[in-house]
């Protein structure tokens, strides 16, 4: 009897590994209203891209650019443009907050989305 119930047991627990390895898991959320990673891949790449020419023509050229995104309880998409270059360092607040609005003039082409500008420090 304990020979059949290991059997059992054991081809029970082989279907049930079969039936979870053929399981897909899809990480798409059911807050993009249609849109998918792709769409937002690039409207990022765009955006850093459009970041990175007026930084250029403001005279910040090779400036570390990384953009990070948050996402909030109702679906909308906070950006964040972290900015690094030795010249900025020697900015004063006032600068910095001009070169912020120069920057936040470049949009992202996403719906519900805000952007706001961080300077890293050396």
């Amino acid at each position: 009897m304990d020979k059949k119930l290991m059997i059992f047991v054991t081809c029970g627990l082989i279907i049930i590994f079969g039936c979870m390895w053929g399981i897909k898991a899809h990480g798409e959320s059911r807050r993009c209203n249609g849109l998918t990673s792709d769409y937002y891949k690039e409207a990022e790449k765009q955006f850093v891209d459009q970041v990175r020419h007026t930084l250029d023509s403001q005279g910040f050229g090779n400036a570390g650019i990384s953009l990070t995104k948050t996402m909030t309880v109702d679906g909308a998409l906070e950006y964040t443009v972290a900015v690094h270059h030795r010249r900025i360092d020697k900015m004063n607040v006032c600068q910095r907050e001009e070169l912020s609005d120069i920057i936040c003039l470049n949009e992202i082409d996403i719906e519900n989305s805000t952007v706001s500008v961080r300077y890293i420090e050396y």
